[in-house]
């Protein structure tokens, strides 16, 4: 009998299927994927629009620490007021940031933005599985800020074919990739 048992336990393990581990805000970190082009980044999002970002409504310690300081991750909220991919709606949008906040220079604000300046932006996002959050597509390239009417391509981040667009010749630009 226990020959039988101890088959039978080593079997079901050799078929064990392990469920995918759900995002832990108190533990995980947000990464990103860099894309080539606006048309695979375009199609890896399951969200754009244009909207506005507010305040930081919930920071999560993640009990991680780089050499500039602890990493955090933080919530915002992101109203979409014009959807290009997606419905207008509002969204939580969580990045992971370290504090205290590292000089504007330095190579881990790329890595770890942190939370985003109030204010109106065109987005890539993706959905966090098993979460309420979205994070930004593709880390600085999914994000545009709309500064006097017009999208900013971030330096040697955004697609330069993305700058200096209104909302709706951004929309056009996207939905013709």
């Amino acid at each position: 009998m226990k020959k039988l048992l101890l088959c039978f336990v080593l079997l079901s393990n050799l078929f064990y299927v392990t469920e995918a581990k759900a995002f832990n805000p108190t533990q995980d970190i947000i990464t990103f994927q860099k894309y080539p082009d606006v048309k695979q980044m375009k199609e890896a999002s399951d969200l754009i629009g244009y909207g506005e970002i507010g305040a930081v409504l919930n920071k999560y310690d993640t009990h991680r620490t780089v050499s500039q300081g602890k990493l955090f991750n933080f919530v915002q909220r992101y109203k979409i007021t014009q959807g290009i991919k997606g419905k207008p709606q509002t969204v939580s949008l969580m990045i992971t940031g370290v504090e205290p906040l590292p000089s504007p220079r330095d190579p881990i604000n790329a890595v770890y933005p942190g939370p985003l300046a109030s204010g109106h932006y065109i987005m890539f996002l993706n959905k966090i599985d098993g979460t309420p959050y979205y994070r930004m597509t593709g880390g600085w390239q999914g994000i545009y800020p709309v500064i006097q009417g017009t999208s900013i391509a971030l330096y040697n981040e955004g697609f330069p074919e993305l700058n200096r667009l209104t909302p709706e010749q951004f929309r056009n630009k996207i939905q013709s990739e």
